[in-house]
């Protein structure tokens, strides 16, 4: 593979999050509310992604850059309510100029049918990302027969830690790669506010690293870009390719995991912590898929390097 950098020790990057609602849907809190306790936390963008609703506010709120962005509900199987049939949700980021107020649930024959919907979104220069995915209730096929989107959640915080009891959606992604499909990891708070009247409750447990200037449009095309790391705990500090070796430098972690789709996938750890490692890379693995884990438990991932 040729050198390069994929996260840059040099570059400042911006902390953000994909996943957030206001009281405009069912979130509890104001878009003011939310980004002042994002921004008090060291957050420098949120996208605001109510249910059906796009956000047409202000690009700074309280000194909290916003990307404005929309949450779409896909059913099907005969069935609008969502609790019934299957369905999917995504969020529609970086509706710049968008003719669109609204955007109502539809409901769908099959999975086909709405990857043509979403198809119909990003013609039109918008990224899709497909949430929470663990939480669509789709059949094996159903899974893999969706193959509209950009970006994936492998983490969302209140549908997976609270909701599903699952850590992440780890194992459809890596289902997804060996299959060959191409997109982007991505991860999010689904913040709604209104569980247990505590503002805190979803709030800053994840995050993406944007490789990225304080404005819309740049962190819109760094994101369309993949440059950008996630996380719900360690940050990593550098990552690069040189000479078919890719080297990584983390925070402290106690595990690295180098999946690829053959059966030499890498597992290193050191239960005493260690900040950085390295992975040969040897030309048949299609795909290399990088997850830490800190001394806590909470994880890290890095885009999919694709191989040739």
């Amino acid at each position: 593979m040729k050198n390069k950098i994929i996260i840059d020790e040099n570059k400042k990057y911006l902390k953000g999050n994909l996943h957030v609602h206001t009281n405009a849907s069912d979130g509890k809190y104001s878009v003011e509310d939310v980004c002042q306790k994002y921004g008090s936390m060291g957050y420098d963008f949120l996208a605001i992604t109510d249910h059906n609703v796009v956000y047409k506010g202000s690009n700074f709120v309280n000194g909290m850059l916003v990307v404005p962005g929309v949450e779409v509900a896909c059913t099907y199987n005969g069935e609008i309510d969502y609790k019934k049939g299957s369905y999917s949700h995504f969020n529609l980021i970086g509706i710049l100029n968008s003719e669109y107020d609204v955007i109502y649930p539809s409901l769908y024959n099959n999975v086909d049918e709405i990857n043509s919907q979403i198809k119909r979104f990003q013609d039109k220069g918008i990224l899709v990302q497909y949430n929470h995915p663990n939480f669509s209730r789709f059949s094996d096929n159903e899974y893999f027969n969706l193959n509209c989107f950009d970006m994936i959640e492998i983490y969302n915080h209140k549908d997976y830690t609270m909701e599903t009891c699952l850590e992440s959606a780890d194992a459809i992604i890596r289902n997804y790669l060996f299959r060959g499909k191409r997109f982007m990891i991505s991860c999010g708070d689904d913040y709604h506010g209104n569980h247990d009247n505590d503002l805190d409750f979803y709030c800053r447990k994840s995050f993406v690293m944007v490789n990225a200037d304080l404005n819309v449009e740049s962190v819109v095309n760094a994101l369309a870009q993949g440059d950008f790391y996630v996380s719900n705990g360690p940050l990593i500090n550098d990552l690069r390719i040189i000479d078919n070796v890719i080297y990584l430098k983390t925070e402290k972690v106690r595990r690295v995991f180098f999946y690829n789709f053959t059966r030499r996938s890498k597992h290193l750890y050191n239960f005493n912590g260690f900040t950085e490692c390295s992975y040969e890379i040897k030309g048949d693995e299609r795909y290399i898929f990088i997850k830490i884990e800190d001394m806590d438990g909470n994880n890290a991932w890095v885009q999919p390097i694709y191989v040739n």
